[in-house]
């Protein structure tokens, strides 16, 4: 979980960027979450509580397009076990458009 990886490497404060706009707002404003989330839910507002540095923001897909083709990938088992220190070159290209968008479009 990123929010482990970022207290574990003191990288405080901590955005967590999320594309699931119910969870960002099952945590953010708390009340009763859907059933379909209660164990992320739970977790996550345990390590909140505990962490008040980290915050969970929502973001499109659309303006995370590197996270969303890792997601991908790694959903059908297609990232290779060096994929950090050896990024393939499409995940370099779509982090850099996810960091320098073109502002004309």
């Amino acid at each position: 979980m990123s929010a482990i990886f970022a207290i574990r490497r003191g990288y405080m404060p901590a955005f967590l960027e999320s594309g699931s706009l119910q969870l960002v707002q099952a945590i953010n404003f708390p009340s009763s979450p859907s059933w379909e989330l209660d164990a992320i839910y739970l977790d996550l507002r345990l390590l909140l509580h505990s962490h008040p540095n980290i915050s969970v923001v929502h973001i499109a897909r659309t303006a995370n397009c590197s996270a969303d083709w890792l997601a991908r990938q790694a959903r059908v088992n297609l990232l290779r076990q060096d994929w950090i220190s050896n990024p393939p070159p499409i995940f370099l290209s779509l982090l850099c458009n996810d960091s320098f968008p073109d502002h004309d479009q």
